[in-house]
């Protein structure tokens, strides 16, 4: 894993704990992840109308992952704000970036995609899911599966597939951008599409979910939160993206990221109030020994 490969994600991962910060402190919810995408579009038309020409040489197969990778992106903000509507950041947050951290290697393997891990970084993923594992329970003496058990735990579990479908996806997908026919990154590029990907995904969760009642909550002021909130998921997707080119395999990518966790669960207790029981100070710790183990790999 290259040095610029770390300094993107260290940057990513402070964007990433902000906005789900910015999104659990305010009203989460489908409606607000409808915003926050049409802000970070908005950021990126302009690219898009300069490279409208780029685009007419990208295969076909690209535009059947693009729509997959919309489809999982909208899998995981919708369960991640009805997740938030239901439990704490400190909870939600390490769970549904736990799972990936374990599946995506299985499905790297699976796909044959990147090159095979080594045993070093195998170990530090496996810290790293243990590490978050760990972050919900109470106490070690009362250790329980209903630690784990309560309405945002539905959630939790298809948010993390899909953060696992569109990182594998967008692996793939962006490889067959050829920068030369750009005069933009291709990360850059992709990260709009996507998001403009997303849009009718979103749109049809709202149509058959609030049914648009919900915009009411983002009048006037109250539609700052999801509008800062896309322009930090738009700067950090984009940068995880760009740390692709720089990686041989994609799960260093998703170990690294988790560096955000322990990041969402300060501003949980600083600004949320949230408790910081001994448990997750060793959740904590775990994860950032995974996390040392799979970024000097």
């Amino acid at each position: 894993m290259t040095s610029t490969a770390i300094i993107l994600i260290l940057i990513s991962a402070f964007l990433h704990a902000g906005w789900n910060f910015i999104s659990k402190s305010g009203k989460p919810s489908p409606v607000f992840f409808l915003i926050l995408t049409f802000s970070t579009v908005l950021l990126r038309i302009p690219f898009l109308i300069i490279d409208v020409t780029g685009m007419q040489t990208v295969p076909l197969k690209f535009w059947y992952l693009l729509l997959a990778t919309g489809f999982f992106q909208t899998l995981y903000f919708t369960s991640l704000a009805y997740a938030y509507q239901h439990g704490e950041i400190s909870l939600v947050y390490p769970l549904i970036r736990a799972i990936p951290v374990l599946l995506i290697p299985l499905v790297s393997r699976i796909l044959q995609i990147g090159e095979p891990l080594s045993a070093k970084v195998l170990i530090g993923l496996i810290f790293i899911g243990v590490g978050c594992l760990l972050m919900p329970v109470k106490s070690f003496k009362s250790w329980h599966l209903r630690d784990y058990w309560g309405p945002a735990l539905f959630w939790i579990v298809p948010g993390a597939l899909g953060t696992v479908g569109y990182t594998v996806v967008d692996s793939q997908a962006i490889r067959l951008l050829d920068q030369n026919n750009f005069s933009m990154p291709v990360s850059l590029i992709y990260s709009g599409l996507l998001f403009l990907a997303v849009i009718p995904w979103l749109i049809s969760v709202v149509t058959f979910t609030s049914g648009w009642k919900d915009f009411y909550d983002y009048r006037g002021r109250q539609i700052m939160a999801p509008l800062i909130a896309g322009l930090a998921v738009s700067l950090s997707y984009m940068l995880v993206l760009a740390s692709m080119k720089y990686v041989s395999n994609i799960s260093y990518v998703a170990g690294f990221r988790q560096l955000s966790i322990p990041l969402g669960v300060l501003l949980g207790i600083l600004f949320l109030k949230e408790k910081m029981i001994f448990p997750r100070i060793v959740g904590c710790l775990i994860i950032t020994v995974g996390l040392v183990m799979t970024a000097l790999c």
